[in-house]
């Protein structure tokens, strides 16, 4: 007998736009019988997901109306309850501190931090009613302390701290958390990223080269996972009876692990500095440190010229 929404188990997935992990986790699911509920800002962006078969949502994380209405949508068609939420909606922004648009910045907050609080507390009654589960796509980014990198990675540790909080609270009602760190796939996340051109006014303009090759992502797209591969067995540890608290999938997490126990040890004796050394030689820092001394030297000269 063919299942209706009503008796199939239901997820609702943020961030779905075309070649994303969002898009791989709606159609894997869908592939498994799930009602899915496939969202994102650009409705455009998942009209493929609507042809599959998937339920479509216009859904702004960051817009607290937008969000009413994918909970009375949802409400209506499935009858108040929700067994699965992915909190999957992310962006990538990467510049200097100082050369940062705070705006920017605080919008890679809202998505990926506050936007995955607005959507748990939301659609809380329909995951208690079903003892569903919240999955929140984290990034291996969070072991990393590196230059241009402070929003993206920033958000994520944030967001890493608040699914261990929800998996406390939310425990007791029957709804269990499940944080993912997610290491390199493929995806069209850092082709979407805002990487913004540097102006020949910025502090770091001398080293723009050197900052966008170590900001460029296209030496991790060889050789990684892919997103329907990460789909499925992200899907496979999701439904499992006994959910797990933590998922670490995805390439390169190895070099995670390295670089964590690397700083852990070098700890001991330089701290956090270590992140300081990491970052000199592929970033550039240390190219900028002799261009500025250099510079200062010459200043000194021409005012003693002066004299």
């Amino acid at each position: 007998m063919e299942m209706t929404s009503s008796t199939k188990q239901s997820v609702l997935i943020t961030g779905c736009s075309k070649g994303g992990i969002g898009d791989a986790l709606a159609q894997e699911f869908y592939s498994r019988g799930f009602l899915v509920f496939a969202t994102a800002r650009n409705l455009a962006k998942i009209q493929h997901l609507k042809d599959l078969g998937c339920e479509i949502l216009a859904l702004d994380v960051t817009d607290e109306n937008s969000i009413e209405h994918a909970v009375q949508y949802v409400t209506k068609k499935n009858g108040g309850v929700l067994h699965y939420l992915i909190n999957n909606a992310g962006m990538v922004y990467q510049t200097t501190i100082l050369d940062v648009d705070i705006s920017a910045f605080s919008q890679v907050f809202a998505t990926k931090v506050f936007g995955v609080v607005a959507m748990t507390k939301a659609f809380s009654p329909l995951l208690i009613q079903a003892k569903g589960t919240i999955c929140n796509i984290g990034s291996m980014s969070t072991y990393f302390f590196t230059a241009t990198n402070g929003a993206y990675a920033g958000a994520n540790s944030a967001l890493e701290y608040v699914s261990h909080q929800m998996r406390i609270e939310l425990k007791p009602f029957g709804v269990s958390v499940v944080h993912v760190i997610c290491g390199a796939v493929q995806s069209n996340l850092h082709t979407n990223r805002l990487l913004p051109s540097m102006s020949p006014s910025s502090l770091y303009y001398p080293i723009r080269h050197l900052i966008s090759q170590a900001s460029n992502p296209s030496f991790i797209q060889e050789n990684i996972m892919s997103s329907s591969q990460f789909a499925e067995t992200l899907t496979s540890k999701l439904t499992r009876e006994k959910k797990p608290a933590m998922v670490y999938l995805g390439s390169g997490l190895w070099v995670a692990y390295l670089m964590s126990f690397m700083a852990w040890c070098a700890g001991w004796l330089v701290g956090v500095r270590f992140w300081d050394l990491v970052s000199e030689g592929p970033m550039g820092m240390k190219a900028l440190k002799g261009i500025v001394e250099r510079e200062e030297r010459e200043k000194e000269k021409e005012g003693k010229k002066l004299v």
